[in-house]
């Protein structure tokens, strides 16, 4: 994804970015029956195997400052008033609980994104936030699929986007196929695949992650 966004400018190709902001995420999140703060416990959670990896000190005294700072000053927060922003207190007294554990003891799959019926509340709630990107990045790759003019698009994924979203290609634009680099290199398609035919037609909605248009 990132070559494709280095180079794309080199040959006047624009790029479209399908990746919802932050703001989108907290503002659709009602839709799965969570709030702002429960994304912000989440955000928070999901700090602490990244601090333990980067070095950080995790005992409660260390981890408390960072997490104040966190949920007052974190980039992904700025658009929500102080007043209704997650305090350390409210983590600590709600979502601790939740938790099942000593939460400095968080691993990344206590919040791996799951929906079976044992998920946990966090795993749940991990996979309620990936479903918000998903429709936001399928509806993007469709509108910019369906403008006037963009009979060529690339689409530069993440393969789990790809697993998530296939449904929604193919109930738009049918049955999929690989194509070989190689054969595709050569201008002549090994075999009819959806992803090299034109896709400038009205209502025609796909799917995956952040698109690239050429």
């Amino acid at each position: 994804v990132t070559y494709a966004n280095t180079l794309a400018p080199q040959y006047n190709i624009p790029v479209v970015r399908a990746e919802p902001s932050d703001k989108a995420v907290f503002d659709n999140i009602g839709v799965k029956g969570y709030s702002a703060k429960d994304v912000m416990a989440l955000y928070l959670l999901r700090s602490i195997p990244q601090g333990k990896q980067q070095g950080h000190i995790m005992d409660e005294s260390h981890f408390a400052e960072r997490a104040r700072q966190f949920l007052s000053g974190h980039p992904a927060f700025a658009h929500i008033p102080a007043s209704e922003r997650l305090s350390y207190e409210e983590f600590k007294a709600k979502y601790v609980p939740l938790l099942g554990k000593n939460f400095l003891e968080t691993t990344t799959n206590d919040f791996a994104p799951f929906e079976h019926e044992g998920a946990t509340y966090f795993q749940k709630l991990n996979a309620a936030v990936g479903w918000i990107r998903e429709a936001h990045i399928d509806t993007t790759i469709g509108n910019t699929l369906n403008e006037v003019g963009a009979d060529n698009v690339l689409v530069v994924y993440g393969g789990a986007h790809r697993t998530i979203s296939e449904p929604v290609w193919e109930h738009a634009l049918g049955k999929g196929a690989d194509v070989s680099p190689i054969q595709e290199a050569t201008g002549i398609p090994y075999r009819r695949d959806w992803t090299l035919q034109p896709c400038n037609q009205p209502g025609r909605i796909t799917a995956i992650t952040r698109g690239a248009r050429s």
